[in-house]
């Protein structure tokens, strides 16, 4: 039912889709809801969920709304805080849960990379490897 609309997208931009897919597929609400509940050690979870912090920060890194603010007034139904509320929740993640996260989520992109056999730039620069070659 839904393979022609999916086909269209795949055909009209198939970067955006499997972006999309790695995306929901990392970014797991269970899952990162799961990796909160494991590593934080003071905070916790009633009202507003992790993975519900992590959607509306990923709308921002991703470029979809230009702050926090925009993509909550969005999303404003869905999330049962207020905008305070989420703020000080975003301001006192816990650095074992932001460790983790990183970690995570770092560890399943660089399994990919490797499956996909990506030559990866050094991170220090093309001038670092030229002045290494010299010594």
């Amino acid at each position: 039912m839904l393979s022609p609309i999916f086909d269209a997208f795949v055909e009209a931009s198939p970067v955006s889709v499997m972006m999309r897919v790695l995306m929901e597929n990392i970014f797991n609400s269970s899952r990162m809801n799961q990796l909160f509940e494991t590593s934080s050690v003071r905070q916790y979870s009633q009202e507003l969920l992790f993975s519900t912090q992590v959607d509306l920060m990923s709308l921002v890194v991703c470029g979809i709304y230009p702050s926090v603010h925009a993509a909550y007034q969005k999303k404003a139904v869905e999330i049962s805080v207020s905008a305070t509320a989420l703020y000080n929740k975003l301001q006192r993640v816990e650095l074992p849960v932001s460790r983790a996260l990183v970690h995570e989520t770092a560890s399943d992109l660089q399994e990919l990379l490797h499956q996909l056999n990506v030559e990866r730039p050094s991170p220090l620069g093309k001038q670092y490897r030229q002045r290494k070659s010299r010594w």
